[in-house]
């Protein structure tokens, strides 16, 4: 009974804590006269950045049928994350200096520790899980990226590289066996 009320309140409480943050901060933007506000705006601004690159160039990729490598959506998390832990941050530093509002500052101190949960209890879960070694190979004279999915079984995508930050959407080989694999030369 204890570990569902657990897992209810980090899941919803985290969820409700990153919105809490997320308004509470746009309060500070609007409402506060000091160097937290200018952080706060130069934070948001970068997040919103960020997942407009991420996101959007993911859109536009998925359209003419690529993706990002699984190295620049791993930055792409770590970084995000990273930068809300700022922002929440600065929010809880803005919100501080107020002082006519302990109410909103005890609200504000409570939503951060969901969130702090929540990022040590899935966050660690989803960058640990979501990252895929890959490497970048020559085979038969064109670059081919190889990303390693395996677990308990060996399971290895091959995909045609567009670059440094592009692959292929879907891969054109898949190995489930070390002596499947391709015979591929590293890139020198």
């Amino acid at each position: 009974m204890e570990s569902d009320v657990l897992w209810y309140l980090t899941l919803w409480g985290g969820i409700v804590g990153v919105v809490g943050v997320m308004v509470a901060g746009l309060a500070g933007v609007l409402f506060a006269r000091d160097i937290p506000r200018r952080g706060l705006m130069v934070t948001f601004g970068l997040m919103l950045a960020g997942l407009l690159v991420w996101l959007g160039g993911g859109y536009i990729l998925d359209g003419k049928g690529l993706a990002w490598r699984s190295w620049v959506n791993t930055a792409c998390l770590v970084g995000g994350v990273l930068l809300f832990l700022v922002f929440m941050g600065l929010t809880i530093s803005c919100i501080h200096r107020w002082k006519r509002h302990p109410a909103l500052e005890a609200a504000v101190g409570l939503c951060a520790l969901f969130i702090v949960l929540m990022l040590l209890m899935w966050g660690s879960l989803v960058i640990v899980f979501s990252y895929a070694p890959e490497r970048e190979l020559v085979w038969q004279g064109r670059m081919v990226v190889e990303e390693d999915h395996s677990f308990l079984d060996p399971i290895y995508d091959y995909y045609d590289s567009h670059g440094l930050f592009v692959k292929e959407k879907e891969p054109f080989y898949t190995a489930r066996a070390e002596s499947a694999r391709l015979g591929m030369e590293y890139e020198t």
